[in-house]
């Protein structure tokens, strides 16, 4: 019996501890003495002092729960950022996600801490709106290191989530990683290439493929002769470049052939001195 309860939970490793300590608990250690010390601040300014160690426990509290309801929070932003599709709809789904984790919030602060800080309430129902309107700020802010956390650890993951699109001919075209599979794109239809936050956007006649990875693993695919990177935000295919637009200081907007204007910054202008319209 001893032996299979240690299969079953194995030791914790270093890496993992410190892991769930940098996630799990540093950053409502560092909101709760940031809101702490705000409101130290606050009441010193209107000449009405705390008591530093009450609102520090009342600030840890309001964060314990935001640290219990962390793991659910952030599996449900990670699931949002990997559904593909466009970045608003995204980012509208994220914004659409406030109210409910402000709702499950409270709903546990109250549940946990009614004996503590609610006797004045007759039930933790009862303490609930109190406790919305007196924690909306520090709730959002919450959720925006939630949302924070789950942004970065997708960064990291797209970085380190080779292997990097394969060269590229203008013969074979390239192959991308989509929400659906992968997808091969033809070299001549390509007119340009964006970022799209953890996604590059390849902007083709038929239209838009949203595609994993980052704008320079997709421009080490693309045959240098035929694309260059314009900006930090942008690769084109030079012969799609229809007019420059000079803008000073060596900026300049490029008008491709389908319409489209990508900025040229003057970091990567002279990757593009030998070409005549640039001239």
């Amino acid at each position: 019996m001893k032996g299979n309860a240690r299969a079953l939970a194995p030791p914790l490793s270093p890496a993992r501890a410190r892991r769930l300590l940098r996630i799990g608990v540093l950053p409502w250690v560092a909101l709760t003495l940031l809101v702490t010390l705000q409101a130290q601040i606050l009441a010193a300014l209107q000449q009405r002092p705390q008591p530093f160690l009450p609102s520090l426990g009342y600030t840890a509290a309001i964060y314990s729960a935001w640290a219990l309801l962390g793991p659910l929070l952030l599996a449900a932003a990670h699931r949002i950022l990997a559904a593909g599709g466009a970045r608003r709809m995204r980012a509208a789904m994220l914004a659409a996600g406030l109210p409910v984790a402000l709702a499950l919030h409270v709903g546990l602060f109250s549940m946990l801490y009614w004996p503590v800080y609610g006797r004045s309430f007759a039930s933790p129902g009862a303490m609930i709106p109190y406790v919305l309107a007196a924690n909306l700020d520090t709730g959002a802010l919450a959720y925006a290191a939630i949302v924070a956390i789950a942004v970065q650890h997708r960064r990291r993951l797209a970085a380190v989530k080779a292997p990097p699109h394969p060269p590229a001919s203008a013969s074979d075209g390239l192959w991308v990683r989509t929400g659906g599979g992968r997808q091969h794109v033809a070299l001549e239809t390509i007119e340009w290439v964006a970022t799209a936050g953890d996604y590059v956007e390849i902007h083709t006649a038929a239209g838009t493929i949203l595609a994993d990875g980052s704008l320079s693993a997709l421009g080490a695919a693309l045959p240098p002769a035929a694309f260059a990177r314009v900006h930090r935000t942008a690769i084109v295919r030079l012969d799609k470049v229809r007019a420059v637009r000079r803008l000073g200081r060596g900026d300049a907007l490029l008008e491709l052939a389908g319409g489209a204007t990508v900025r040229l910054s003057r970091r990567y202008r002279p990757a593009l001195s030998g070409w005549a319209a640039l001239g």
